[in-house]
């Protein structure tokens, strides 16, 4: 199986996303190849609804270490899962912009999410 992976990060508004779903070329979808998308935790649902109809997986840009609880900003994966069929963790940008917490702590935390994001179902 080949994956093509988007992570659309911090790039398109909702007419953006609308626009590339109502462009996307389905040829690229076949048995050998999945196409994921990982648009911003804002536009998960809407995107979710236009690509499930063409065979296109989503995947969230990122899962909160934690499982549930007062943590503003963070998304559970137990929320993801409803939508998502993956999640991205440990990412580049904030490893390099972060080089001391890099080293004594995001290694650990990433195996944390990843652990965390596997019972709940969703490929990392």
């Amino acid at each position: 199986m080949k994956y093509i992976v988007a992570n659309w990060k911090m790039n398109m508004n909702m007419q953006d996303v609308i626009n590339w779903a109502a462009g996307f070329d389905t040829s690229v979808l076949s048995k050998e190849v999945s196409v994921i998308v990982a648009p911003a935790s804002l536009h998960l649902f809407p995107v979710a609804d236009l690509m499930k109809r063409v065979g296109v997986k989503i995947s969230a840009q990122d899962a909160s270490i934690e499982e549930k609880g007062a943590h503003t900003g963070e998304t559970g994966a137990f929320q993801l899962k409803e939508m998502c069929n993956y999640a991205i963790v440990g990412h580049s940008e904030i490893c390099i912009n972060d080089r001391v917490l890099f080293m004594h702590g995001k290694i650990l935390q990433i195996f944390q999410k990843m652990a965390r994001i596997k019972k709940k179902v969703l490929r990392i």
